[in-house]
């Protein structure tokens, strides 16, 4: 039963993003029954007050039966449907979605590792918190289980929980993004460092090659006639002044 409630919310969803039509209103509002079903079943102690919102759906979905224009009639049924899904219901259902995504925000924190020990102390109180948020919103269900609550007790329960659930999102989401932030431009500075690197060894391996070159060329030519010492570049002797021959 727990896995087919997430499924029937889901499809409420994709009804809901194709607009209204009295067609899809209708679909959307069976939808919402089963879903009413599951909730009262799971928490019991929940019923007076989903009864409450069922009950001002009901008119409203009877009211929006009685008109003849199909538009109008759907956004009536539209109406009713959104008083289901927006009320106890729908904030049962927020919470779970709620729990979940702080969960695996929380996850994804402790998995980080952390580029300074204050980021270390930070993640760590931010997770305890995260921690306290969800074993919060977990003693809702458990205390939907329990004895029945009046409406107006229902209702500040789950607004409390699903409140403290988004303020620990966002501190977590906001610690991940630093972190995220300083990792991005950790790898942006290694990449400069790596290409500055490619850079220099480039330039080294052209500087050896010229200076082998230049070591490998002789600086100075014999003279084939007396045998004196010319310049490399000499075409005769300074000595005897014959012509100097270059070919080996």
């Amino acid at each position: 039963m727990k896995k087919l409630l997430p499924l029937l919310f889901i499809s409420l969803l994709f009804i809901a993003s194709c607009g209204p039509s009295v067609d899809s209103e209708q679909k959307a509002w069976d939808a919402n029954q089963k879903i009413i079903a599951e909730v009262k079943t799971q928490y019991p102690a929940f019923i007076k007050a989903i009864d409450v919102t069922v009950e001002v759906a009901e008119k409203a979905w009877e009211k929006a039966k009685s008109i003849s224009d199909e538009e109008k009639k759907a956004e009536q049924m539209e109406k009713a449907n959104n008083l289901i899904e927006k009320g106890t219901v729908g904030q049962i259902n927020n919470l779970k979605s709620e729990i979940s995504k702080l969960e695996n925000l929380r996850t994804k924190l402790m998995g980080k590792k952390m580029p300074t020990l204050l980021f270390e102390d930070r993640a760590r109180e931010v997770s305890a918190d995260a921690k306290l948020a969800i074993d919060n919103a977990e003693l809702v269900f458990q205390k939907g289980n329990g004895e029945e609550m009046s409406v107006p007790d229902v209702l500040n329960l789950l607004a409390k929980a699903n409140s403290g659930l988004k303020e620990s999102t966002k501190k977590v989401k906001k610690i991940i993004d630093e972190i995220e932030d300083i990792e991005s431009k950790a790898a942006a500075d290694k990449k400069k460092l790596e290409s500055a690197k490619d850079s220099t060894s480039a330039t080294t391996n052209t500087s050896t090659t010229t200076d082998t070159k230049t070591e490998t060329t002789p600086k100075f030519i014999k003279c084939e006639y007396c045998g004196k010492d010319n310049p490399y570049d000499a075409t005769e002797c300074k000595s005897c002044g014959a012509a100097i021959s270059h070919k080996k």
